[in-house]
């Protein structure tokens, strides 16, 4: 990997991630860094991972190794379950892969944590409409058929998503249920993104470009800026839109309203630098410089553009939240791609993941940073918070997905899209 040069300081991510300090680490020691971390464990056919030693998440999926959530815990056995609630002449204990749940008759041990959808590894965790395969969900298809699924986003009710060769947009409940077309005849739309109201896109062709907008549910389609010169990033602040033309032209980072009014440039950072994805956050717009390496910034209102990452090999997305700069490289010198993170309140950059097929696209919960491997066809995580001592564990989530794009996460589950395969997927945490 090349150079990283952080320049992230306590003022920067803590909060407003405004620059501090500059230390230079070259793509070598990165690299070293994430050398000793385990392979990620292969999951089995049904796309989930089968080795026990993974999924032992401290975050989201801690009621996979805590047993059953109705308070018991097994003395004899660590994958058995009590039921603290029955408790006459003792706890009821529970074989292995059984559990008394809140549906369970008194005194019975009735449910097949190991298999119950509704009960998947411990009392309570619904597997969202997967199979539960070992004590584990199954990804599941929310909607099939879509011709080059790109990115997508969610909201509390439903999920957005770009197919670039149909040339539509797309929107359906987080169940796959209700499906509808929001807009058609679109040129390659690509990044999407959504606010309570309205779905923006990109249109990511040139000199033809467009930023485009419909109404959450239907409308009129409204477009925010016509001929760009292939805009690919997109962002959503709280009063306007951002993108990014990354043709050579006239490569530049731009705002409007979100009703297309008052359009201006902020700065011209971008020309043959192959802008990919882009985050807002607090004061700044972040985005990643595909052709030429580096990871950007620049003030909201427009300002001095600052590279704070060089030395890349296509870098292609960025994340961005209280805790830190999260950024994906699809491919880096002499193997595959990593996934990297920038902390807040300074110190070095750390490889969250090296050796990552075609790393794409980031999402991040309080817990863990999620991206997905488009070259071997994974989704994957790891936890935000290295542990004190080893390495960091990453965790598959689903495998054998086809040419996995874009991704998204809420509370329940986690959310992307397979490119080749023509999906929407998801998989409950």
């Amino acid at each position: 990997m090349g150079e990283v040069r952080a320049r992230i300081g306590v003022t920067v991510l803590a909060a407003s991630l405004a620059a501090a300090g500059c230390s230079i680490y070259t793509p070598d020691l990165l690299r070293a860094q994430a050398s000793d971390d385990p392979e990620p464990v292969d999951a089995g056919a049904d796309g989930i991972a089968t080795d026990s030693s993974v999924g032992h998440d401290a975050g989201a999926d801690a009621a996979h190794d805590a047993g059953p959530t109705d308070g018991g815990i097994n003395p004899t056995a660590s994958d058995a379950h009590l039921d603290g609630d029955v408790v006459d002449s003792g706890p009821l204990v529970c074989a292995a892969h059984t559990a008394h749940c809140s549906t369970s008759p008194a005194g019975a041990c009735d449910v097949h944590t190991d298999t119950d959808p509704g009960n998947c590894g411990a009392c309570g965790h619904s597997c969202l409409g997967g199979a539960c395969n070992a004590g584990q969900c199954a990804p599941v298809a929310l909607v099939s058929g879509q011709t080059g699924a790109a990115y997508l986003v969610t909201d509390a009710a439903h999920v957005y998503w770009t197919n670039q060769t149909a040339g539509t947009v797309m929107q359906a409940n987080l169940d796959g249920s209700a499906m509808i077309t929001l807009a058609t005849g679109q040129t390659t739309p690509f990044m999407i993104a959504s606010n309570a109201t309205t779905v923006f896109w990109t249109n990511t062709t040139t000199p033809a470009g467009a930023v485009g907008s419909v109404p959450i549910g239907g409308g009129a389609v409204v477009y925010v800026a016509t001929a760009q010169d292939a805009p690919r990033g997109l962002a959503l602040g709280d009063t306007h839109v951002y993108w990014l033309n990354t043709g050579t032209v006239n490569g530049d980072l731009d705002r409007a309203n979100f009703d297309g009014s008052n359009r201006e440039r902020l700065a011209d950072p971008v020309a043959g630098g192959g802008g990919k994805d882009m985050a807002v956050f607090a004061d700044f717009v972040y985005w990643a410089n595909g052709n030429d390496g580096t990871i950007r910034r620049a003030p909201t209102i427009g300002g001095t553009v600052d590279s704070i990452v060089v030395g890349q090999i296509k870098p292609q997305a960025v994340a961005v939240d209280a805790t830190g700069l999260y950024f994906t490289n699809y491919a880096v010198a002499g193997g595959g791609g990593n996934v990297v993170q920038l902390p807040a309140g300074g110190g070095e950059p750390s490889v969250i993941a090296a050796d990552q097929a075609g790393a794409r696209r980031i999402a991040l919960d309080k817990d863990f940073v999620y991206w997905t491997n488009e070259l071997d066809g994974t989704v994957r995580k790891a936890p935000i918070v290295a542990p004190a001592m080893g390495a960091r564990p990453v965790t598959t989530v689903a495998q054998a997905q086809g040419a996995p794009f874009g991704i998204a996460v809420d509370d329940k589950a986690i959310y992307w899209t397979n490119n080749s395969g023509g999906q929407v997927m998801k998989v409950a945490k």
